[in-house]
C-alpha cells in the first residue's frame, strides 16, 4: 500500500483527560426538530450502537488550567494534547481492525491494528515498531474498544460507567454535531465533592452513536473537556485503510508481546502499556464521580526533570505546589477539573476530586504504598 496519506497518534493520547471545547462548524440555523424520546431510551441505545464501523475526523482541546506550555519539534503533539487542540483521523471495522491518526505539527504517526498485526509508525524518525498480538480467549465479553481513547464513543463509555444513584440523567433539547441531527442528554453528578458539573453527550439521533462528549467543571460556564466529530461516516472503511506496509528507508524494530514498545501510547487490549509506566499494579479508592485513580513506582524526581531549563518539565514545574500531611509529603496540582498528588513514597493519586479529597484517599488501606 502507498503511504502517501500518514497520520499520527503521539504517545501521549494515552492521557485520559485529552479534550476541551470541541469546534463544530454550524451547519444548521436552529436546532433540529426530532421525534420526541426520552434520556431513560437514549441510554438504552447507546449501549449498544458504540461499537459499530464507522471513520471520521474527530477535534480534541484541553483547558486544564496549565500554564502556557513551550512547543517544539519533539512536544508540539504532547503539548497539543493536555493543553491545546488536535485533530483526530478515525477508522473502526471491528474489534480487531482499527486505525488511529493526530495530525501533528512537525511530525506523523500512524497506529493500524488489522488483525494480529500492530503496526506503529513515526514520520520524524521514518521508524516502525510491529507487533503480533496474541490471540484474545473469547470470554463471552464485548472486545474493549481499540480506538485509543480518541473518538467521543470512548469518552461516553467512561462518562455513561459512572452511572448509578449518584448520577441525575436528563435530556435537553437537540443539536446539530457535523452535520447530523443529535438528541442532548446530560450528565450530572450527585456527589457534591465531585469537580465535574456535567457531561453533555449529543447523540445521534439515526445511529444512537456518540458524536459529541463535553465535560463542564462545577460551577463553569464552558467545556474543559470535549471530545466531538468534524466529520463521519457510518459503514465499515475501505479494507486498504487497515492494509498498512512500512515506507521505504523505515528502520522496523519487532516487539514480542509484553514488551513495551518506546512512545506507543495506549494501545488495543492485548497489547503491553507505553513505556516509563509505573511498575506497580494500579489501584482504585472510593467509585462514582469521586474515584480517585493511585498509580505506584512513580519517580517524584520527574516532577523536576528539566527544571532548570526552559521546557515542558520546567513549565509543568511551576503549576505543582509543594504540599505534607499525615500521608507524606510531595507536590499537588489542582485545576476546576482535575487534582493530581504526587509523593515521595512513589505514589500519584489522580481524580476529578478536590485536593483534599485525594489527601484522604492517601491514607486508605487500598492506596498503602
Amino acid at each position: 500500500m502507498r503511504t502517501t496519506t500518514r497520520w499520527a497518534l503521539p504517545g501521549a493520547l494515552a492521557l485520559t483527560l485529552a479534550g476541551g471545547a470541541v469546534l463544530v462548524p454550524n451547519l444548521a440555523s436552529a436546532d433540529p426538530d426530532l421525534p420526541p424520546t426520552t434520556a431513560a431510551e437514549l441510554l438504552v441505545d447507546l449501549a449498544g450502537a458504540q461499537s459499530q464501523p464507522f471513520s471520521g475526523t474527530v477535534v480534541q482541546t484541553t483547558d486544564l488550567g496549565l500554564p502556557e506550555l513551550p512547543t517544539n519539534g519533539e512536544t508540539s503533539e504532547l503539548t497539543s494534547l493536555i493543553a491545546g487542540s488536535t485533530t483526530v483521523r478515525l477508522w473502526y471495522g471491528g474489534p480487531d481492525q482499527a486505525r488511529i491518526a493526530v495530525l501533528g505539527t512537525l511530525a506523523e504517526t500512524d497506529v493500524v491494528r488489522n488483525g494480529d498485526d500492530l503496526y506503529i509508525w513515526r514520520s520524524d524518525s521514518n521508524a516502525a515498531q510491529h507487533m503480533t498480538l496474541p490471540e484474545r480467549e473469547d470470554d463471552g465479553e464485548e472486545a474493549p474498544p481499540v480506538t485509543g481513547g480518541a473518538s467521543p464513543a470512548d469518552a461516553a463509555a467512561a462518562a455513561l460507567a459512572a452511572i448509578a444513584p449518584s448520577t441525575e440523567v436528563t435530556l435537553d433539547g437537540t443539536a446539530s454535531v457535523a452535520g447530523r441531527d443529535a438528541y442532548e442528554l446530560v450528565l450530572t453528578p450527585r456527589d457534591s465533592e465531585s469537580l465535574v458539573g456535567e457531561v453533555r453527550l449529543a447523540v445521534d439521533a439515526a445511529t444512537s452513536f456518540p458524536l459529541r462528549v463535553q465535560v463542564t467543571a462545577r460551577g463553569a460556564d464552558e467545556p474543559a473537556f470535549s471530545s466531538g466529530f468534524e466529520s463521519v461516516a457510518f459503514g465499515p472503511p475501505p479494507e486498504e485503510v487497515f492494509a498498512f506496509s512500512p515506507p521505504p528507508g523505515a528502520t522496523v524494530t519487532e516487539i514480542e508481546p509484553g514488551q513495551s514498545p518506546p512512545a506507543a501510547g495506549k494501545l488495543p487490549h492485548s497489547a503491553s502499556p507505553p513505556a516509563g509506566a509505573p511498575d506497580g499494579q494500579p489501584t482504585v479508592v472510593g467509585d462514582g464521580w469521586t474515584t480517585v485513580g493511585v498509580l505506584h513506582g512513580v519517580d517524584p524526581a520527574s516532577l523536576t526533570d528539566g527544571a532548570d531549563g526552559d521546557g515542558i518539565g520546567a513549565t509543568l514545574l511551576q503549576a505543582f505546589r509543594p504540599v505534607s500531611g499525615d500521608y507524606g509529603s510531595g507536590r499537588a496540582f489542582t485545576s476546576s477539573l482535575l487534582s493530581v498528588l504526587v509523593l515521595d513514597d512513589g505514589r500519584a493519586l489522580v481524580g476529578a476530586v478536590p485536593l483534599e479529597v485525594l489527601e484522604r484517599a492517601a491514607l486508605d488501606p487500598d492506596a498503602a504504598p
